[in-house]
């Protein structure tokens, strides 16, 4: 019995371990990268939902999964803002198995992690003119070579807005741009 507990509770900390490590990891790209990803000045404030955004709600009304050559082969062509041969290559490179089991679908951002100027949304307190951002927690591959992040880019008024996967490859110490998928635009 005491074999059992021991390893039970060995268990629960590798997977508490992990998953911290985890947390950090994702939490040190976007305080270092996030005026890169969202095009907005440094230092600006940056209003974004508590809930962390689903890539998987991607495209719910075609049930396709993100992260598979069905929905990447959308890509293979000039889409607007997507560099079709990069698409190619990153597809080639990539364990989509490896990507899917990434996904977070339920959490909420530790504001107290954020390292950068972010308030939380509120429905009510949004002036007219504002946008806020919704946002995936940071997809890293296999290999650590590529980050995706998935944002929603949101009016202070429903029905206008965008949402956008973006794609970083490591570049030594630092994440450079390499490729994004505009999903939706309303």
């Amino acid at each position: 019995m005491m074999i059992k507990t021991s390893l039970i509770i060995y268990i629960v900390l590798l997977f508490s371990i992990n998953s911290f490590q985890n947390d950090k990891k994702e939490y040190e790209f976007l305080n270092s990268e996030i005026y890169k990803i969202l095009y907005i000045p440094k230092n600006e404030t940056i209003i974004i939902k508590e809930a962390v955004l689903d890539i998987t709600s991607i495209n719910n009304s075609t049930n396709e999964v993100f992260f598979s050559q069905i929905f990447w082969k959308n890509y293979h062509e000039g889409v607007l803002g997507t560099n079709s041969e990069n698409v190619i290559k990153l597809e080639q490179e990539i364990d989509f198995n490896y990507l899917n089991k990434q996904i977070v679908t339920k959490d909420k951002w530790n504001f107290n992690l954020l390292n950068f100027n972010a308030k939380k949304y509120k429905k009510y307190k949004i002036k007219k003119g504002t946008y806020y951002y919704g946002v995936s927690k940071p997809i890293f591959s296999k290999n650590g070579d590529y980050v995706f992040v998935y944002i929603e880019k949101l009016c202070d008024y429903d029905l206008c807005g965008s949402g956008t996967v973006k794609v970083f490859k490591r570049n030594n110490s630092s994440w450079d741009f390499y490729v994004q998928f505009p999903v939706w635009l309303s």
